[in-house]
């Protein structure tokens, strides 16, 4: 029951995060007029929130309450893949190819992983 509760707390957390991050980044491309869409700023943040999101579902049905660290280590592994295949995709599709959008997508992937970290590591000290 207290397990479930903190689960609960922790997807609370991440999606208020999340839009945060959301918020923060249209602000700070309208502050320093970075020339990026709007449009693309959101998809980077849908595809990443449904990309954690999913890995964590599948984390928690394939692991269960068991410690595998291989396993984990291989979904991750494969977030990466996902991640890669998806600028490639976009960076293929786009005739200008905008540094800036790589750029966005990094520095939300890398603060969105770390605050995943870190909600993870508060949860088990509990």
């Amino acid at each position: 029951m207290f397990l479930i509760k903190q689960q609960k707390k922790m997807q609370k957390s991440k999606f208020s995060i999340a839009i945060t991050l959301v918020l923060i980044n249209l602000f700070s491309l309208w502050l320093f007029e970075i020339k990026a869409k709007t449009q693309e700023v959101l998809i980077i943040h849908a595809f990443l929130f449904a990309l954690f999101f999913l890995t964590e579902l599948v984390q928690k049905t394939c692991i269960g309450y068991k410690n595998q660290p291989h396993l984990i280590l291989s979904i991750n592994f494969f977030r990466i893949i996902v991640c890669v295949g998806f600028l490639f995709f976009h960076y293929i599709s786009d005739k200008n190819h905008k540094n800036i959008y790589i750029y966005n997508f990094i520095v939300v992937y890398f603060f969105l992983l770390f605050s995943d970290i870190f909600l993870k590591l508060k949860t088990t000290k509990k």
